[in-house]
């Protein structure tokens, strides 16, 4: 069904499992090089404290996204239409499918 289905996260199925959730305009913008991502921990049990801690301490290392792109996430996310998501899932289910079948 590719995109029509209701998205469900992993983490709203367990209560007791930590789940790390990872996205970034990258992927879902298509936007190589902009070095712009996220983790989400879900951790209602409390086990991933010190992979929390050092994942803090690794986000100020690393070299991120310039600010002009940083700025421009909440809008980016806030304000890209649902016909941006259809489109792009549609796009790629016809080039996964053309890469398929010549393979």
């Amino acid at each position: 069904n590719h995109g029509k289905d209701k998205f469900v996260s992993v983490a709203s199925l367990t209560r007791r499992v930590p789940v790390l959730t990872l996205s970034g305009l990258s992927k879902l913008y298509l936007t190589p090089g902009w070095r712009a991502g996220w983790i989400v921990i879900h951790d209602p049990i409390g086990a991933m404290v010190k992979i929390r801690t050092s994942l803090q301490k690794l986000s100020t290392v690393l070299l991120g996204s310039n600010t002009l792109i940083q700025e421009s996430i909440p809008a980016i996310i806030e304000e890209t239409p649902e016909s941006y998501y259809d489109e792009l899932n549609d796009k790629l289910l016809r080039q996964s499918s053309l890469l398929y079948r010549e393979f």
